[in-house]
């Protein structure tokens, strides 16, 4: 009896010389060179399979696939597998900033920034001045610290794949300053007109230590102070006073006169000595 058989004539094995480029984001093309390529039916990046696209006897075009790390490319052909003997670096996508809380903050104050592809952060800035500290909670959040310097704009986060900027800023806010006081003396009841900076949201003026009394639109009622604006106040001089200094209070920290207001006698209790 006359047996017959066929004999399978296998392509080549691939090798894979090179690859260009040699780094690169998720979504982007890299041309793979090598011999024997025209068969390849699979190429992975440091084991994730990616999309192939056109081949050649001598190169493949791929797209790095989501998912994919740095390390070495692999591609299948019915002939074999070949590896690179270089490692392609996968970049991290571009950062981008979708919210930051608090929106307003003093320097030293630590905020969250959120938003996507925080893998690799090089820099956080405010408004351009690098954050004190940061740290990358997840691939979503970032905490940083209000650094010195700091001012009123966008937060931006950097990582080797790009910048992004936030849509909305963070307002820096500083602790208030007292410049001036006018008058510099008078009874308990003088209404004092304070001049400085970072008055909104005063929440005590205090004479040499005594509180001036609640906040009020005007002096009505039991209201001690009044702002009149981001750099001024009105404040009555409390019972008790003494001659001191005088201090604005906000969340954000005190500021003090380097005045001293001097708390004389009213003239109804000097008439009475």
């Amino acid at each position: 009896m006359l047996f017959r058989s066929s004999f399978d004539v296998l392509p080549p094995a691939p090798t894979v010389t090179s690859f260009s480029p040699t780094s690169g984001k998720v979504g982007a093309t890299v041309t793979v060179t090598g011999t024997n390529l025209d068969e390849t039916s699979a190429v992975y990046f440091n084991g994730t399979s990616a999309t192939v696209g056109t081949i050649t006897s001598t190169t493949v075009q791929v797209t790095v696939p989501a998912g994919a790390t740095s390390g070495v490319i692999t591609v299948v052909t019915t002939g074999g597998t070949a590896v690179s003997g270089a490692t392609f670096a996968v970049l991290p996508n571009t950062p981008t900033v979708t919210s930051v809380d608090p929106s307003s903050a003093k320097v030293g104050d630590a905020v969250v920034v959120t938003g996507t592809n925080f893998t690799g952060v090089t820099n956080v800035t405010f408004n351009g001045t690098s954050a004190l500290t940061w740290t990358v909670n997840s691939a979503t959040t970032i905490t940083a610290v209000v650094p010195v310097g700091a001012t009123t704009g966008a937060v931006e986060v950097t990582n080797t794949g790009g910048t992004s900027s936030s849509a909305i800023g963070l307002t820096v806010v500083a602790a208030p300053t007292v410049l001036n006081l006018n008058p510099v003396s008078g009874p308990v009841g003088t209404i004092v007109t304070i001049t400085g900076t970072n008055f909104v949201g005063t929440t005590v003026v205090r004479f040499n230590g005594v509180s001036a009394g609640a906040p009020g639109a005007n002096f009505s009622g039991s209201a001690g102070f009044v702002i009149d604006s981001p750099t001024q106040i009105s404040a009555k001089v409390p019972a008790g006073a003494t001659t001191g200094p005088v201090s604005v209070s906000t969340g954000y920290g005190t500021g003090t006169s380097a005045t001293f207001f001097t708390v004389t006698r009213s003239e109804e209790h000097t008439s009475e000595l």
